[in-house]
């Protein structure tokens, strides 16, 4: 049994669809059945019922899941841990990092890292806006020992989950709602949610934490009222399992729906004909570093203290003006 073959088929038990495990994957639908049909031969038996209509999992396969699922995140775990440990004695660091903080940013805080730790080699990888929702998943397969991201305020704790460290907030603020130039929500200065009930907004990806979720995409206004989503989410409707934001952007464009973002994105990102209107009774976002707990090193917090100090520096340059 080779490894492609049991990422093929958890890939599949988790989207219970071939062709998003396929567009998950960067492989043809074709590839992905042909896998799966070489591992149930070699299991001996069938582990998905499939048909025109869905796919699930056998009796059978909800078994080899469990025990799959164990030893992939454990593999996963140890190829991690392996892979910190060598950047570290190799005077490496890497850091995952999301385009909505903002490129010319972490251009200043690499600038002045390298100043203050000119033996330790950085690297700035961009990922995607569907990564940063489980923190774990993003520093595991980005490879990185430390991540950039934006959390629910108003202190970033609900990407703390097992085994990671949430640093202090770096930078607080305020959200709005994506529209496309022209639309009725432009002629406010600010709106609430309950405004946002006639229109449809974009439904963030399934495989989000519940909690996570409702802070970043409330399902109701705060008065009990039904926000409207779209019925696929936006890797369904995308039909991409990396999403860069400028594909959520493009659906707002084209008028498919509305995008709950922070209230900086079209400032930092650049995209025309959309504007950003501002929500005043969303919680604020805020930007926090997380590392794993048993990673630290003398590494990760210098360039902790680093991106702190510069993201402070650059607040007071804002208020100066």
């Amino acid at each position: 049994m080779e490894l492609r073959e049991v990422q093929t088929f958890l890939a599949v038990a988790q989207e219970l669809h071939f062709g998003r495990a396929a567009a998950r994957l960067r492989v043809s639908q074709g590839r992905v059945s042909q896998t799966i049909r070489a591992l149930e031969r070699e299991v001996g038996a069938a582990l998905f019922e499939r048909n025109s209509r869905r796919v699930k999992l056998t009796p059978l396969g909800e078994r080899f899941h469990a025990g799959a699922l164990r030893g992939f995140e454990e593999l996963h775990r140890t190829l991690a841990d392996c892979r910190t440990y060598v950047r570290i004695c190799a005077g490496r660091l890497r850091v995952a990092y999301i385009p909505e903080i903002g490129h010319a940013r972490l251009g200043e805080v690499a600038a002045a890292f390298a100043e203050m730790h000119p033996h330790t080699n950085l690297t700035l990888n961009l990922t995607w806006i569907n990564r940063y929702f489980d923190a774990s998943d993003l520093l595991t397969e980005m490879q990185a020992d430390v991540a950039l991201i934006w959390a629910p305020g108003p202190d970033g704790k609900t990407a703390a989950t097992e085994g990671l460290t949430v640093g202090n907030v770096l930078l607080s603020e305020g959200r709005g709602v994506v529209v496309p130039i022209g639309h009725p929500l432009t002629r406010h200065d600010a709106v609430r949610l309950d405004d946002l009930r006639p229109y449809e907004l974009l439904r963030l990806p399934d495989d989000i934490d519940p909690v996570v979720r409702e802070r970043w995409t409330p399902e109701r206004t705060p008065d009990g009222q039904q926000l409207r989503y779209t019925d696929d989410d936006v890797c369904e409707l995308t039909g991409r399992a990396d999403l860069p934001p400028e594909d959520i952007l493009t659906l707002v464009r084209q008028g498919r729906a509305l995008h709950l973002s922070v209230a900086s994105l079209l400032q930092r990102l650049g995209y025309p004909g959309l504007a950003l209107v501002p929500v005043l009774d969303l919680p604020d976002a805020v930007v926090v570093p997380v590392w794993r707990a048993n990673a630290e090193s003398p590494a990760v917090r210098a360039f902790v203290e680093t991106t702190a100090a510069a993201f402070s520096h650059a607040d007071q340059g804002n208020k100066a003006q």
